[in-house]
């Protein structure tokens, strides 16, 4: 027989997959229930009147392969046959954006636990400043910078074969980071006052070790836990970096004045798609540098 903690892990493991598989047909549910949202309302007149019908049979139509003549109409496809390539774009700057607050967020928040005054209220000015208004102040400056000398420093939106990379990155990830290094510099504060950190210095370990293999490990318990709300944030932040800086992302599909179901279903999937491998690979890249310290 096997041994009740074996057993009892083996449950949890059970319980914890079929909990996600359950998450994850809610998602997918929820996305093309919403994706169909405008096909349950009819209009006729100045009446409203709920309808089931359009919509039910775009979703089924969808799950099919036969949403040819699905309900909705669009103006232009031009851009559905690069959706793959959208698609990469909208994956990769988000795990691109969600590497960046982990590992300039997490040391920076250790760092900023020993500092106060008028560096600690700067960036939490940073952390209230709107998406959109930093967009456009970042715009303004380099508009002004080539104004003033004629060098184009950075491109302010993409056009044509020319992306947009920096002034974007730096709007999606300003808010998330900032979350990230007041959270981790609070933290730190907490795990500093802890025994274990006294019997550390008390052993003569230097300040980096015990940052790096004391500080560290029993952040990390606490930075997972923040990894959704990180996640979100930056989720919430792409839709509006890709719609002003004109990115190539996917989330340009979810104008509604272009409105065609299969292909809002499909962004909506997409959406939650990406999100999931972000947060995956957020998690992954965590317990990688965890391991790592765990073998110094």
């Amino acid at each position: 027989m096997l041994p009740l903690e074996v057993k009892t892990e083996k449950t949890f493991a059970l319980t914890r997959m079929w909990k996600y598989l359950l998450l994850f047909f809610i998602l997918f549910v929820s996305a093309l229930c919403l994706a169909a949202f405008p096909l349950f309302f009819r209009v006729e007149g100045e009446v409203i009147s709920f309808d089931w019908e359009p919509g039910m049979e775009a979703i089924l139509q969808f799950l099919t392969g036969t949403d040819g003549h699905a309900p909705g109409s669009v103006r232009d496809l031009t851009d559905y046959s690069n959706f793959g390539e959208m698609f990469g774009y909208s994956a990769f700057t988000l795990w691109f954006a969600g590497t960046l607050v982990l590992l300039v967020g997490v040391p920076a928040g250790m760092f900023f636990s020993k500092i106060s005054g008028w560096p600690k209220s700067v960036v939490g000015f940073l952390g209230i400043i709107p998406d959109f208004v930093l967009a456009i102040f970042l715009q303004l400056v380099v508009i002004l910078i080539y104004r003033k000398s004629g060098i184009l420093v950075l491109e302010v939106a993409s056009v044509y074969d020319q992306v947009a990379w920096v002034l974007p990155m730096i709007t999606l990830t300003l808010v998330p980071l900032v979350y990230l290094v007041q959270f981790v510099s609070g933290r730190t504060r907490q795990i500093l006052t802890e025994d274990f950190i006294r019997t550390a210095k008390a052993k003569g370990l230097s300040r980096i070790k015990i940052y790096m293999h004391h500080v560290f490990r029993n952040l990390l318990p606490s930075i997972r836990g923040q990894l959704h709300q990180l996640n979100a944030t930056l989720l919430g932040n792409l839709l509006i970096i890709e719609y002003w800086f004109n990115s190539p992302g996917i989330t340009r599909f979810l104008d509604t004045r272009d409105y065609y179901y299969p292909l809002m279903a499909k962004t909506l999937i997409c959406l939650i798609l990406i999100y999931w491998i972000a947060y995956g690979w957020m998690r992954l890249l965590l317990w990688l540098i965890g391991k790592r310290l765990a073998h110094d």
